[in-house]
């Protein structure tokens, strides 16, 4: 896998593996695709007394991978907003700080000491201070966004509780101010889709960026044709069950839409499958219908146990993961708007889109009622999946783009 003639560096803020959810699939995808083409070295953060990033990589990946460890800090709501007033405070954008440490800077130092690369992939831009660090070391330097962070926080802003909204604006305000300082210093930026594209050049008109598409590795229809799903009449969600879009529509679901649902079709289930699921269980114990999984090792496998894929994200930015994995299970899926943004979406054929809790109620039952709609969605979201969205597909558009920079400083 590995070619000796040239060296790439991965710089990346969690470990990819196990690939679950949608930064490890996306940081994963990178390392692949740099693994096919050149000697890679991945240099990785991990919590003090977790296993370190290499521990977890399938053999012969990489050329060699590093851990830079992190203090351990707290998970719960009351320590959050402790660190983000202090954040506030010293202006300071969330998880620059956590990956910016002075200690983790030196152990980053001593890692690249004497060495070089000819192209160096930063992850998210809360790595994106390291590129000092960096340039010295690498001919080309690239920064992979998975979401724009001022946009990022401008809809949690405009979607989220009155008590949030201004903490959101004024990282938002931050965040645009971190990313006009920095993209210039790239030689290009990667983003998810053509909306994060003009989101960047808004900021930096001059910019050189890639539209390198989410995407997951490709996998077999996990359900056959006309194959009933082994849980009934339910509907499933998958994501992080930390990350804050997807806590905030997963609480919009619960309280808006799922009463109405269930009070229409009292037999459906709600699973909601994915890792970091502390918060959820606290409201799911109370209703025997709702099931939440916990981390699973194949999220296409489980998706493809339920009917009906539901998106209710109200904020975001970058293109959503667990759309395409819905589309792998072969699951019907219906999504808000901004849930399906940047995603090669058709409204009706691949996948619905709903814009209000009455919309979701009549979407879900008609879909139930009527097997036949609910399996062209299916197919179409399948065929979407291997045509667009599997690894093999994201990664034409790094070969067509990346060609030069093997052999120059520039995209």
């Amino acid at each position: 896998m590995v070619n000796e003639g040239k060296r790439s560096l991965l710089l990346a803020p969690e470990c990819p593996y196990p690939l679950q959810g949608g930064g490890p699939m996306r940081t994963g995808s990178l390392l692949h695709y740099l693994a096919g083409r050149s000697a890679v070295d991945l240099i990785g953060f991990h919590e003090e007394g977790s296993a370190a990033c290499g521990r977890a990589l399938p053999g012969g990946l990489c050329a060699s991978a590093a851990g830079i460890a992190l203090p351990r800090h707290s998970k719960t709501l009351p320590a959050k907003v402790v660190r983000n007033g202090v954040r506030l405070l010293r202006r300071r954008l969330p998880l620059m700080d956590r990956f910016g440490g002075a200690s983790s800077r030196r152990r980053l130092r001593d890692l690249l000491a004497n060495r070089r690369w000819d192209i160096g992939i930063v992850e998210h831009l809360w790595c994106a201070g390291y590129i000092d660090e960096l340039r010295p070391r690498c001919r080309a330097v690239v920064l992979d966004l998975h979401n724009v962070e001022s946009e990022l926080h401008r809809s949690c802003a405009a979607s989220g509780p009155r008590a949030e909204r201004w903490s959101h604006m004024r990282f938002c305000t931050l965040a645009k101010e971190v990313e006009r300082k920095l993209f210039p210093r790239f030689d290009c930026i990667l983003v998810a889709s053509e909306d994060d594209r003009a989101r960047v050049l808004a900021l930096r008109p001059k910019a050189k960026t890639i539209v390198y598409p989410n995407a997951i590795p490709f996998c077999g229809d996990p359900r056959r044709p006309h194959e009933e799903p082994p849980h009934g009449d339910s509907i499933a969600f998958s994501g992080n069950l930390e990350y804050h879009p997807n806590v905030q529509g997963l609480d919009y679901f619960r309280q808006e839409v799922w009463p109405l649902l269930k009070e229409r079709h009292p037999a459906l289930t709600w699973r909601i499958i994915g890792r970091n699921a502390g918060r959820i269980r606290v409201w799911a114990r109370d209703d025997r219908d709702i099931h939440v999984t916990g981390p699973i090792k194949n999220a296409v496998e489980e998706l493809a146990k339920s009917q009906i894929a539901v998106v209710p994200l109200l904020a975001g930015s970058g293109t959503r993961v667990k759309i395409i994995e819905a589309w792998a299970a072969s699951c019907a899926v219906v999504s808000t708007p901004i849930g399906a943004e940047g995603l090669p979406v058709r409204d009706g054929e691949n996948l619905k889109i709903v814009r209000s809790p009455a919309g979701w109620v009549k979407t879900i039952l008609e879909l139930l009622r009527d097997p036949g709609a609910a399996e062209r969605l299916r197919r179409n979201g399948r065929a979407t999946f291997e045509e667009h969205c599997s690894w093999p597909s994201a990664w034409k558009t790094l070969d067509r783009s990346f060609a030069a920079m093997w052999s120059k400083t520039a995209c």
